[in-house]
C-alpha cells in the first residue's frame, strides 16, 4: 500500500490556502471607486482628473472612465476637454 499522506496534506493545505483568485479582479479590488486629482503637462496646462473603475456585466468586465479638463491657455483660451472610455476584461 502506497503512503497517500503527502497528497491528503497537499489536498488540505490547497482548502486553506487556495491558489488564484477567488473572483475575476480581486487583485484588483483596491483600484474599483472613483479617483481625483490634477496634473500637469501638454505644454504646462494644469488639469483637473477625475477617473472611475467600475465592475458591470456581473463582474466579468471593469468599465474604466477617465474624463480631463485642461485650463484655459494662451493658445488654448476655452481650455480643453478630454474623454476616455474603456474596458479590461479577464481572460482564465
Amino acid at each position: 500500500m502506497k503512503n497517500t499522506a503527502p497528497a491528503f496534506v497537499l489536498l488540505i493545505l490547497a482548502g486553506i490556502f487556495p491558489i488564484g483568485q477567488e473572483r475575476n479582479f480581486e487583485k484588483l479590488d483596491f483600484l474599483l471607486e472613483h479617483w481625483e486629482g490634477e496634473g500637469t503637462g501638454f505644454g504646462n496646462e494644469k488639469s483637473k482628473i477625475r477617473s472611475e473603475f467600475n465592475l458591470f456585466m456581473d463582474g466579468i468586465y471593469i468599465e474604466v472612465k477617465n474624463e480631463s479638463h485642461f485650463e484655459p491657455t494662451e493658445a488654448k483660451p476655452e481650455g480643453e476637454h478630454h474623454v476616455d472610455r474603456g474596458i479590461i476584461s479577464f481572460d482564465k
